[in-house]
């Protein structure tokens, strides 16, 4: 659930952390013979308009028009008894307020657009058929326009990288917060969301596997759970806009060390990425990453055919699964990727 005051913070998201980030837009959308970008958000969907304007909806639905040149417009369903709110949380001049946001994009496009242009269309396949329907209307060529959005992401920027190393903070205190002597697995949730929403995340997902040995499976609790004496927690915290996931098992009485050894596995792992040879001998993992309108793309995985480039220098959020001495170990961290010379590291260890 989305809480708290969602704020557009101007000292770590400056205007011109867009402006930098519109005009790498528009370069990607002059490659791809774009002329304006629309890319569509709600409440699951945030982090493509996020990324462009800071906006980020508690509800309802918004559409974001990026021409090639001159301001952006949002279009958006909220009543306009929110307009304060969003103009004070959004990079855009021109708000518009509509119950049906497809009719209004489409008659801001059809004003603005010549003959013949082309709009490009952020995950195209995925936009509600109200909306895409409406776009038809405008007469403008539709294109999918993912793949210029991921190009112009690809670099990410300070600021993103700043927000992710705050994100995976709070992640790790909150996983912290917990007693790893409990029995109580609703105890354990209760602390882990608590302590995340106490230090200020705008979202806090806690998974849990009650008993690692018999499923490995990070689940949403669903009442009462007694915890075995192997059990993992895992902490998704999202921080203006930047999510990151993070994993910690407990393993009582761990005399052998057992959550250390499997540690430093996968942080040998991590230090090879893009490379993934390291996390193929896993017995499973997966790597994500913000690519476009979902928070976390999956790009890379034990179950995954077809894996996606994973950029040098990029951010990433890793979890895998390794077996030492036969106790299962999950494991999960943001991390940034080798590049420059460096190599991948976590932006917080997940030691506890």
């Amino acid at each position: 659930m989305r809480r708290g005051l969602i704020e557009w913070s101007k000292t770590e998201l400056p205007e011109s952390v867009f402006d930098a980030r519109i005009a790498a837009m528009r370069t990607a959308m002059a490659a791809s013979n774009i002329d304006t970008l629309v890319a569509y958000t709600n409440f699951t969907r945030p982090s493509a308009v996020s990324w462009l304007c800071s906006f980020i909806p508690y509800w309802s639905e918004c559409a974001l028009v990026v021409p090639k040149s001159g301001p952006l417009s949002m279009v958006s369903a909220v009543s306009p008894r929110g307009k304060p709110w969003i103009q004070s949380t959004t990079y855009s001049d021109n708000l518009l307020f509509s119950p049906k946001i497809g009719p209004e994009t489409a008659r801001v496009l059809k004003e603005a657009l010549p003959s013949g242009a082309t709009v490009g269309v952020v995950e195209l396949d995925q936009i509600p058929a109200a909306v895409g329907l409406a776009l038809k209307t405008v007469g403008a060529k539709l294109v999918d326009a993912t793949d210029a959005f991921v190009t112009a992401r690809a670099g990410g920027d300070a600021a993103g990288s700043a927000l992710a190393r705050i994100a995976a903070g709070f992640a790790h205190d909150a996983l912290a917060a917990f007693d790893p002597s409990a029995t109580d697995a609703t105890a354990v949730v209760a602390a882990v969301d608590l302590e995340a929403r106490r230090l200020g995340a705008e979202e806090s997902y806690v998974a849990i596997a009650v008993n690692v040995r018999k499923d490995r499976r990070l689940v949403r609790l669903e009442g009462p759970a007694t915890l075995a004496d192997e059990f993992a927690v895992r902490a998704t915290i999202a921080y203006k806009g930047t999510w990151v996931r993070m994993v910690r098992t407990v393993v009582r009485n761990d005399t052998q060390g057992l959550v250390a050894k499997a540690t430093e596995q996968f942080a040998a792992a991590v230090a090879e990425l893009p490379k993934l040879e390291k996390f193929a001998a896993m017995d499973s993992y997966l790597i994500e990453t913000a690519r476009t309108a979902q928070p976390l793309d999956a790009v890379a995985g034990s179950a995954i055919t077809q894996a996606q480039t994973i950029p040098a220098g990029g951010l990433v959020t890793v979890q895998a699964v390794t077996v030492v001495d036969g106790t299962p170990i999950l494991l999960g961290a943001p991390a940034g990727v080798s590049g420059a010379g460096k190599p991948g590291a976590f932006l917080v260890a997940p030691t506890f």
